[in-house]
C-alpha cells in the first residue's frame, strides 16, 4: 500500500491508457483518409463513449479513473496520460472539436481559427494526430509507475500478512 497517499486531488482527473489513445488516433486517421463520401457522426471514432451519458456513466468511472489508490499500486506494464500533465489533452480536445465539425459541417459557420473549409478541417484532424504522436513518442507526458510515483512522492510498502 501506499504509506503517504493523500492524493485526493488527481483522482477527479481522467486518466487515459498510452496504448488506448494511440489505437483511438490511428483509428482516425484511418478513418478521415479512407472516407470516400460524408462523414458520418455514427462510424467516426472515438476516445470516450457515443454520448454524454455513456460518457459520464460508463467511460467515466472505469476506463480513464485514477489507475491506482493507497491499497493499489500504479500498474508497472501500462503507461498513462493524466489530463491536467502538459497540454496533451488541449490538443486532444481540439482534435475532438475538429473531428466533430466534420460530421456536424454547419459548425462551420462558428468560423474556427485554424480552418475555413472541410477539406481544412481534416488536414488539421491530420496535423493535430500527428502532433499527439509525437508528444507520445517523446514521452514527456506520459507517466510510467515510476515518473507518478516520482511525481506525486509516492513510497510503495508491501503488505505484510
Amino acid at each position: 500500500m501506499y504509506t503517504n497517499w493523500n492524493e485526493v486531488t488527481i483522482e477527479g482527473f481522467e486518466w487515459y491508457p498510452v496504448n488506448t489513445v494511440i489505437e483511438h488516433l490511428h483509428a482516425l486517421r484511418r478513418y478521415i483518409i479512407r472516407t470516400p463520401s460524408a462523414f458520418s457522426a455514427s462510424y467516426l471514432p472515438k476516445l470516450v463513449g457515443d454520448d454524454l451519458a455513456e460518457t459520464e456513466t460508463t467511460l467515466g468511472a472505469t476506463e480513464y479513473q485514477l489507475p491506482a489508490s493507497e491499497k493499489e499500486r500504479f500498474p508497472e506494464d501500462k503507461k498513462f496520460l493524466c489530463e491536467a500533465i502538459g497540454h496533451w489533452n488541449l490538443l486532444k480536445d481540439e482534435l475532438e472539436l475538429t473531428a466533430s465539425v466534420l460530421v456536424n459541417t454547419n459548425r462551420l459557420e462558428r468560423c474556427y481559427p485554424h480552418f475555413k473549409t472541410l477539406g481544412d478541417a481534416e488536414l488539421h484532424c491530420l496535423q493535430l494526430i500527428q502532433r499527439l504522436l509525437s508528444i507520445i513518442e517523446a514521452k514527456k507526458e506520459v507517466l510510467s509507475r515510476r515518473e507518478f510515483e516520482e511525481r506525486y512522492g509516492l513510497q510503495w510498502k508491501e503488505r505484510v500478512e
